[in-house]
């Protein structure tokens, strides 16, 4: 049976837009100066924050307070970077400046991550244990 060219063009589109978006999340990553994916233990104990703050006045999407970076939409990350990097330049007290740069770090490597495809670990339920195990 032939399969519809416009399913075949669409599924195309959509592996190359994935494709793109693995390319972008790498460049954007490899751009910020000192900020790479692995410059930031995003796996650590403190490596995905929960956002506190409202939303950035661009964003457009539904509201991301009280989500984890790793929840968040990629773009709405960049604008989160931008903003700690803003109230980074504005702060006199150097220990609130270095946590802001460490967050910009963090949005932008989650953002980075998220680009290149990156997805949540499942949950893996034995029946002999009684905990699950990720």
């Amino acid at each position: 049976m032939a399969t519809d060219p416009r399913v075949e063009v669409i599924t195309e589109l959509r592996e190359q837009t994935e494709l793109l978006r693995k390319i972008v999340g790498l460049l954007v990553a490899a751009k910020t100066p000192g900020t790479t994916i692995s410059s930031v233990d995003l796996d650590g104990q403190y490596g995905d924050p929960v956002v506190r703050a409202k939303d950035p006045k661009d964003w457009t999407g539904e509201p991301m307070k009280g989500r984890k970076f790793s929840e968040c939409p990629a773009e709405y990350l960049e604008m989160l970077a931008e903003r700690f990097d803003y109230f980074a330049s504005k702060e006199e007290d150097a220990k609130k400046q270095k946590y802001n740069l460490l967050d910009a770090q963090r949005a932008r490597s989650w953002a980075g991550r998220l680009r290149s495809g990156w997805t949540a670990p499942t949950r893996v339920v034995d029946e002999t244990q009684t905990e699950p195990t990720w």
